[in-house]
């Protein structure tokens, strides 16, 4: 029997072999970015030069920079309350949808509809029902009587951040409530399903930070853009065009 033979024959070649491409691009991609930039985080690089080892110097300038408290505290904050929000929306909307109720097919795939919706129109959408002259919000609450003025929704830096944890409220919330469901999680539901909800949903949080959120404050301009900059949109800019890697 030849080599290619044995290996055509062998489980845990064909496991291996299967498993390459995606390690691969895993450690190229994923891991060796990873590494490199923890790695040039203790050094004192410079774009042309590798640098060297200066431990937490670069860690304790940016424990006293303003602008990176206030990306720290955007992350956090967004996080924490977009998590919260969609954990507890989602988890009430899976026990609606887990009773008996008509038609309950349909409304388990209509909920679907904000997360399946693609991000780019999702965006736009809400650019337009934020937009300080003609936001449908406004103009709504001013035929109601309950405002006198248009209210600007990405230009002030507490409007902005709260208006992006809407918007990922709104989108994150059927995921939540369809994770909960799946697999007839729910009744009872266990303990286990609760935490892998709960840590899907902060992940997901996490993950639409680099999305559309914060750029939909930043679309605005004005002050704005640095107000609602959460700590990954911060560290690119940063490292280029304010750190010493530039020097």
């Amino acid at each position: 029997m030849s080599l290619l033979e044995k290996l055509q024959n062998s489980r845990n070649a064909l496991g291996w072999a299967f498993m390459l491409p995606a390690a691969v691009l895993l450690i190229g991609l994923l891991a060796y970015p990873l590494g490199l930039g923890t790695w040039l985080g203790f050094t004192d690089a410079k774009i042309g030069r590798p640098g060297e080892w200066v431990g937490l110097e670069n860690f304790k300038y940016l424990v006293g920079d303003s602008v990176t408290q206030l990306a720290l505290f955007n992350t956090l904050f967004y996080t924490v309350v977009a998590s919260i929000l969609k954990f507890a929306l989602g988890l009430w909307l899976a026990l609606l949808l887990n009773k008996n109720l008509p038609f309950k097919s349909f409304f388990r795939a209509v909920v679907l509809l904000p997360w399946i919706v693609p991000t780019a129109l999702s965006a736009i959408a809400f650019w337009w029902l934020y937009d300080a002259q003609f936001s449908v919000f406004s103009w709504v609450f001013t035929k109601l009587g309950w405002i006198d003025r248009y209210i600007d929704f990405l230009g002030d830096p507490w409007n902005a951040r709260l208006s992006t944890i809407a918007a990922n409220v709104w989108r994150g919330v059927p995921f939540v409530a369809i994770s909960l469901l799946a697999e007839s999680l729910l009744p009872p539901l266990p303990l286990a399903a609760t935490s892998t909800a709960l840590s899907l949903t902060i992940a997901s949080t996490a993950a639409f930070t680099s999305r559309f959120a914060v750029r939909l404050a930043e679309a605005s301009g004005g002050g704005s853009a640095q107000n609602t900059r959460p700590v990954r949109f911060f560290v690119f800019p940063w490292s280029v065009t304010v750190s010493a890697l530039t020097r």
